[in-house]
């Protein structure tokens, strides 16, 4: 049903509720004066009581008019309309390949850099709106994440759930993600014009450069070459603390076992000029993250997408309708017709 909102189940439960109580009353009330009656034979004929049939057949009524009602508050649809409208959008495909190993759970400048990557997209968005956008995740083995979608709010949802468990193969393997976004750039889910962003501490200690890559590049460095800790939260255990060598966690900063994560900005940049593409880090200047607007204001853009509509038909009316002509007939052309006939009767 198309408007299954709360606020009609609310309203349908309380036009419920009211007319049981009024149909219960009917009936006790009925009951009672069959009960004086019982009582005092005498008044039976003083009494001038609606006839039983006459009664049950109102009392049907009142109850298919009742569930015609509620029935309507739904609008269900039972017939649709299909429209197809195209529309020539110009826009590039934005994949973006990202770091999710636990290395980008370290506090730098007090935001994590998952953390601070999320932030930066987000911030994207707004002037990114005529594009479509992907997620590839990597850690030791990568994931498509988030399909291709044209879809700003549905993209932002994906974006906010990223997080550095999310793939069960810890490390970091930059060379496995490239080849999963080689292969998903070759189908026909990318279009032709194309851009390539990949976020990363550059941790990736065989430091294995792509050897091709069909497509712009840009590279979001997160991280400080001082480096910091690493925090995580066990969410099986509820412990949470900083990561140490052996896997532990402990909440002192000054253990000499603490693993120190710093961005690898030499492999980072050499991947952005094998790839001639562009290299910025987001840790120390985010707003240097708006380069991709820019580069996205230089491309040629992908053109004649054609969208599809589905419009469901309003069906409220097929229950409204009865309901009123039900209740119509009950509360003005039977209650007169049984007044007329107590009158002359």
């Amino acid at each position: 049903m198309k408007n299954f909102h709360l606020e009609y189940i609310i309203l349908s439960a309380l036009f419920f509720l009211t007319l049981l109580t009024y149909l219960v009353r009917k009936l006790r009330d009925r009951k009672q004066i069959f009960s004086i009656i019982y009582k005092y034979p005498n008044l039976e004929n003083s009494i001038d009581l609606v006839p039983k049939r006459i009664f049950q057949f109102r009392m049907i009524l009142w109850g298919l008019g009742g569930i015609l009602l509620i029935i309507s508050l739904f609008n269900p649809s039972f017939r649709s309309e299909q429209s197809q409208d195209s529309l020539d959008l110009k826009g590039v495909d934005i994949v973006f390949l990202v770091d999710v190993s636990l290395s980008m759970n370290a506090d730098d400048n007090g935001s994590p850099r998952i953390s601070r990557l999320k932030e930066v997209i987000l911030s994207l968005l707004p002037s990114l709106s005529s594009n479509r956008f992907g997620i590839i995740t990597f850690a030791g083995t990568p994931f498509l994440y988030c399909p291709m979608t044209s879809d700003i709010g549905a993209f932002s949802e994906y974006v906010r759930g990223l997080e550095t468990d999310m793939i069960p193969d810890t490390g970091t393997n930059i060379g496995r993600g490239f080849n999963k976004l080689d292969a998903f750039l070759d189908s026909d889910k990318v279009f032709k014009n194309k851009i390539v962003v990949l976020a990363t501490d550059g941790e990736d200690y065989s430091e294995t450069i792509p050897s091709k890559l069909n497509s712009d590049l840009i590279v979001f460095g997160l991280g400080t070459t001082e480096g910091s800790l690493i925090r995580y939260k066990d969410e099986n255990t509820g412990m949470s603390g900083y990561i140490t060598r052996d896997g532990k966690l402990i909440n002192s900063k000054d253990d000499s076992s603490l693993i120190k994560t710093s961005i690898n900005e030499p492999f980072l940049k050499n991947i952005a000029r094998k790839h001639n593409g562009e290299y910025v880090n987001i840790t120390a200047n985010p707003q240097s993250a708006d380069i991709l607007i820019s580069k996205i204001n230089e491309m040629e853009k992908n053109k004649d997408r054609q969208i599809r509509d589905i419009l469901k038909k309003d069906g409220y009316h097929f229950f409204l309708i009865p309901a009123f002509l039900i209740l119509f007939f009950d509360f003005v052309i039977l209650e007169w017709l049984i007044f007329k006939s107590r009158k002359f009767g």
